[in-house]
Formats: structure tokens, sequence, C-alpha cells
């Protein structure tokens, strides 16, 4: 990964949760950094090719001890911009590390819940 892309978190004094060891198990820790992409700055790069949002079903999964994002403020903009309570993990902001199988139930209880809304809507 080019260095102008990296993510460093420097650390703080006192800080419960050092860098290194916040998100993760230590067998997960050293492969993180392969499996993850900064991905962030596409957004103010590039010009989004759509005129408008589709109509689809929309969901957010929040973590509520997420340092990054602010949990309280998922909750609000899931409710406000998408219509939709947020579901919620515990765990900190990589639940595709530190909670995969948890994050897998949620996914897939989505997907199951989509399957039958668009049955109900098809009978």
């Amino acid at each position: 990964m080019p260095e102008r892309h990296r993510i460093r978190r420097l650390p703080v004094r006192g800080d419960p949760h050092p860098p290194r060891r916040r998100h993760t198990a230590r067998h997960t820790r050293n492969t993180r950094h392969r499996i993850v992409r900064c991905t962030a700055i596409t957004a103010f790069a590039e010009v989004c090719p759509l005129q408008e949002w589709p109509k689809v079903n929309t969901s957010c999964i929040l973590c509520t001890d997420d340092r990054v994002i602010s949990p309280d403020w998922s909750r609000q903009v899931s409710r406000e911009r998408l219509g939709a309570p947020a579901i919620e993990l515990a765990g900190s902001h990589s639940p595709m590390l530190s909670r995969p199988a948890d994050l897998v139930e949620a996914l897939c209880q989505l997907t199951a819940d989509t399957i039958t809304t668009q049955q109900e809507a098809t009978a």
C-alpha cells in the first residue's frame, strides 16, 4: 500500500487501548493491515455517477464500542436518513476482524428478512 494511503494512529498517553491492541485478538492483529485497505478517500476523490439513490432496503450495523464513529450519531443517521433502526453489535470499529461470527449472523438475518419481505410483496 502506498505510504500516502496509510492511516496511522499515534499513541495517546494514558490510552487504555493502545493502537496495536484496540480491535483484534493477537492472531488477527498481525494480518489486519493485509486485509483492510484504505478506501475512505474514494468518496472525496471521485464524483458519484448516481443522480439519486436507488430505491432499496437499507440497513445500518453499528458497533457499540466504536471510538471512530459515534454510536449515537450512527443511531440518529440510521433513523433520520435510512428510516430504519440500527442493528447493534458489541465491539469496536472493525467487527469483521474482532467479531466476525456476530457480523455474519447479523448479515444473514438481514438477508433472510429481505427475502421474506420480497416474497410477501410478490404474493
